[in-house]
């Protein structure tokens, strides 16, 4: 903007109002040019006037303007950045269409951070700004904060109707929501549904009846969330109580109310003693209500099928199974969940059908093959379950090196420990050593914490026993080099024992200078072998022969 030929420059009142103009007729470039002016003038704009807090209250006004008119979060991110290392006075309007900006790009931790930051500046949030920062924790999965933000709001909204807010210069923004005179039912469900994430269901129920209490409007997503809350924890008579409730208030279930309760009863089924009977109550629970929900038009989605599958499988019926899987392919895509439950099913067999459970879990796999689907850490582990259930230690071991042979497959000591103790019991001394290999040696995701040492000293233990130092020794000299890479000596503990097993086979074996050797090795290593006694009685025996030779 040009000076005058009246040599009148203008003020902070002629900027707002020549900026407002230009955004209003959507010349955003020229209203930032003279945003632009407003900065580089910044300190004769405000020592002109004769009021500070004028000046402060017409700059912020300019700066909520040009954010209030950007429809781009990032633009309206960016200008409120210029507000702040400028150090222009950030009010209540400018936090709150901040706030709103970074949630719609999804910025949840920024959302966060301004909340804080309004708070530490004394601004009292209004109800936009705590809607916004509620979802923003809950997005986040910080349920105490949601809850602490939710209880503040409360505190400080007084009673009365929602209303809109009015247009008011600097604050109508592009998108923006009704101001919030106090919690409504879309805040109260957003609440409760973070509830639900973490099974905080005495605290969901407790918000569904202050929202009663206060005359607000419950709807399916309100139940919902609270049967959400009740299934994290298998509280399936809870969960029916509430669907009797939305039946009387003329509320019908949907597909995600369904699938909850039909969660809550895998969940009660899996938490029940492992006997047939005590499982078989919340399992025929789901079936009952899977039926209703057919004859209430209500279509299954594969959440629902996921949920009854695992139900039956907890319920020890690989059967009930296998003919749900079989309902759901006729009309949905299977996913990695589903075979997950299907696999289990097979995992948790009852003794009365192991010999079934080998090929369901191969039948299984056929399945995933067919439908294009790659097994994840849960399949794998139950599908081993499943081959050591029925002997089929081989099958497990196939099991085993093919998850070995994934980077994104993390093996479990647990997993590994019971295929490799399996295969040493049958006497598959070659397979327990591949075994070995693929997981300590072979697996890509390999740690400290995931890494089996007690299965690497059973193996080592068996070949030295059963006639191959050599090959013990070729391991031990693995572990030795491992141990001395790592920092946190963990495979210290098992090296004395290696040591004191190879020793004593290559003195059986008559191959002293071998013995010899190792024990030099472990003079290296700083272990003192005279306080071993199995190593002390060996030494003392190879020193006599070689005396003697």
């Amino acid at each position: 903007m040009q000076t005058s030929p009246f040599y009148i420059s203008p003020n902070l009142v002629v900027y707002s109002t020549a900026i407002y103009s230009c955004l209003k007729t959507s010349n955003s470039s020229l209203a930032f040019s003279l945003l632009d002016q407003v900065e580089s003038n910044l300190s004769n704009l405000t020592s002109s006037s004769s009021s500070s807090s004028s000046d402060s209250d017409s700059i912020s006004i300019i700066y909520n303007t040009v954010m209030a008119t950007q429809s781009d979060p990032e633009a309206v991110s960016a200008v409120f950045a210029r507000m702040k290392s400028l150090n222009i006075p950030r009010n209540l309007i400018s936090y709150s269409t901040a706030m709103t900006a970074k949630e719609k790009n999804r910025d949840y931790v920024g959302v966060v951070e301004l909340a804080s930051e309004a708070e530490r500046d004394s601004i009292k949030m209004d109800g936009v700004m705590y809607s916004t920062a509620i979802h923003a924790s809950r997005e986040l999965g910080d349920t105490n904060r949601v809850l602490q933000l939710f209880d503040d709001f409360k505190k400080n909204s007084p009673l009365g109707e929602i209303t809109k807010s009015t247009s008011t210069f600097g604050s109508e923004r592009i998108g923006s929501r009704p101001r919030l005179r106090r919690p409504d039912s879309v805040l109260y469900n957003l609440v409760i549904s973070s509830c639900a994430r973490v099974g905080l269901s005495g605290k969901a129920r407790q918000l569904l009846e202050e929202m009663k209490e206060v005359g607000l409007p419950l709807d399916v997503k309100t139940y919902t969330a609270v049967i959400a809350a009740y299934a994290k924890g298998g509280e399936w008579e809870r969960c029916q109580t509430l669907i009797a409730e939305m039946e009387q208030e003329s509320i019908m279930p949907n597909v995600m109310t369904f699938s909850a309760v039909i969660t809550a009863c895998a969940v009660a089924a899996g938490a029940a003693p492992a006997v047939y009977s005590a499982r078989q109550t919340p399992m025929n629970n789901a079936i009952v209500l899977f039926d209703k929900m057919k004859m209430s038009k209500v279509e299954p989605n594969i959440v629902t099928y996921n949920a009854m599958i695992k139900c039956c499988a907890e319920g020890y019926n690989p059967e009930l199974c296998m003919r749900f899987f079989e309902d759901c392919v006729t009309k949905l895509e299977p996913n990695v969940v589903t075979f997950g439950s299907l696999m289990l099913a097979y995992q948790r067999a009852p003794d009365n059908t192991q010999n079934n459970a080998g090929k369901g879990a191969r039948k299984v796999f056929e399945l995933m093959n067919k439908y294009d689907c790659l097994p994840n850490e849960i399949i794998y582990s139950s599908a081993v379950g499943a081959f050591l259930k029925c002997d089929l230690v081989k099958s497990a071991f196939a099991v085993l090196v093919d998850m070995c042979g994934r980077d994104d497959i993390f093996v479990s000591p647990t997993t590994s420990s019971a295929v490799i103790s399996g295969l040493l019991e049958k006497g598959f001394l070659d397979d327990a050593e591949a075994a070995l290999k693929a997981c300590w040696l072979t697996n890509p995701t390999i740690t400290n914490t995931n890494r089996d040492d007690i299965s690497l000293k059973n193996v080592v233990v068996c070949l030295a026993r059963g006639g191959h130092p050599e090959r013990a020794e070729e391991w031990l000299q693995i572990v030795r080099s491992k141990n001395k890479q790592d920092t946190d000596g963990s495979l210290s503990t098992i090296i004395p024992p290696l040591y004191a097993e190879i020793i004593s086979a290559y003195e059986k074996k008559k191959k002293f200078r071998k013995a010899l050797r190792l024990l030099n090795d472990m003079r290296e290593d700083n272990i003192n072998f005279y306080e071993i006694k199995v190593i002390d009685d060996v030494f003392k025996r190879l020193v006599g022969v070689w005396n003697k030779i």
